[in-house]
């Protein structure tokens, strides 16, 4: 019985690299976002 458990609490904490990599992979797209939506963008070289 305790080596079920261990195998439960295996599998369940085995996600939680992928919420932290989720998480990271928002986060830098947030960021690039508002860079893109800061930034100032000169027509004339836009149309070339």
């Amino acid at each position: 019985m305790a080596r079920g458990k261990d195998e439960e609490e295996t599998q369940s904490d085995s996600a939680g690299w992928l919420t932290t990599y989720t998480d990271l992979c928002t986060l830098l797209m947030t960021f690039f976002v508002l860079l893109l939506s800061m930034s100032v963008i000169d027509e004339t070289r836009k149309r070339e």
